[in-house]
């Protein structure tokens, strides 16, 4: 869309070429470097400066053109970075399997703890496909069996492991808060509070005491969408049982949390 600003002839061939260039670049970007979490944000925000840039370009099949590959280039930069972390995922499961066989309690937990804090970063993916749906659920039966080693003859051992191990990690539990924190971002006030009221009490209270963690205000999703976001994602990660802080997010930065989100329901419509 248009914001009002005048370019002359020369100027709006410039910046297009300018454009063009740097979508160019993150196009090669995608065969030359595998696609990680921090090389996705770094292309998304790319890619978003381009998109400023050809809004203020006036309308036409070129410009048009370039806004679709733009939107296509999103599409295939999430694909990538899931794939990548899925495969990641199937490692992390490998290796925990094999060090059950040491029945080396610490390293268990420890393999246990990242192997939950990557399920939960999945989890907050909106395209995952059913194939990589299901490397999740065999992430979550290799935690059980982690469970069963580690509460095994030893009852103070299981007492010691039991906040950690006792349960897998449940995607249906964990979504609606990404759900409420979308909605609150994109200003759908009304939708996320129908959202929220749909949570189990459990739920419920799992956010306020976050919440309350960022500020002493009542809750408040349209006055506090910042600290309301905040204590969703919080909330996510205690209930996986992940050992999980969450620093204060920058408008900035939550902005590229959803961006991806973003670009994908418009790929969609």
């Amino acid at each position: 869309m248009s914001t009002g600003k005048i370019f002359s002839f020369g100027e709006q061939s410039s910046s297009f070429f300018e454009c063009e260039r740097s979508v160019q670049s993150v196009e090669k970007s995608l065969i030359a470097t595998p696609v990680t979490k921090e090389m996705r944000d770094l292309l998304f925000s790319e890619l978003q400066k381009t998109s400023e840039i050809l809004g203020h370009l006036a309308k036409s099949s070129f410009v048009d053109e370039l806004e679709n590959k733009i939107i296509e280039l999103y599409g295939r930069i999430s694909h990538l970075s899931i794939h990548l972390e899925i495969e990641k995922l199937k490692e992390e499961i490998s290796g925990l399997e094999n060090c059950l066989l040491s029945y080396d309690n610490k390293e268990i937990l420890r393999q246990v703890n990242n192997l939950k804090s990557h399920i939960v970063a999945l989890c907050y993916e909106c395209s995952l496909s059913q194939a990589e749906k299901e490397v999740i659920r065999e992430a979550n039966e290799m935690l059980q069996k982690a469970g069963a080693v580690m509460q095994g003859p030893s009852q103070s051992k299981r007492k010691k492991n039991h906040a950690v191990l006792e349960d897998d990690v449940d995607i249906d539990a964990i979504a609606p808060f990404f759900d409420i924190a979308y909605l609150i971002y994109k200003e759908r006030f009304r939708e996320s509070k129908k959202l929220y009221n749909q949570l189990d009490e459990r739920s419920k209270k799992i956010f306020r005491l976050h919440y309350e963690n960022f500020t002493d205000e009542k809750v408040d999703f349209e006055e506090n969408p910042l600290v309301s976001i905040q204590a969703l994602i919080a909330s996510a990660y205690d209930l996986s049982n992940v050992d999980y802080l969450i620093s204060d997010l920058s408008p900035e930065e939550l902005q590229l949390m959803f961006l991806e989100l973003d670009q994908i329901l418009k790929n969609e419509i």
